[in-house]
């Protein structure tokens, strides 16, 4: 979790905060960005980067589908 910069305490709402302000950020979609997704997908065995890499990629191709329609 997240540390508070001026108590060092953690905030249980801060991650997501933090996530939903990156996802409402721009979104990447080239093809070298999701080809590089698939890469760290395929090289890692961590469960919660592999959560992570896997929403990434979800939100690129929905972002590409639905510019495409």
């Amino acid at each position: 979790m997240p540390r508070d910069v001026m108590s060092g305490s953690k905030k249980p709402g801060d991650h997501k905060q933090i996530d939903k302000a990156a996802s409402t950020a721009g979104i990447d979609t080239s093809d070298r960005v999701l080809a590089d997704l698939l890469k760290r997908l395929k090289a890692t065995a961590d469960p919660n980067e592999i959560r992570q890499l896997s929403d990434q990629i979800e939100r690129i191709i929905f972002h590409k589908q639905f510019t495409n329609a």
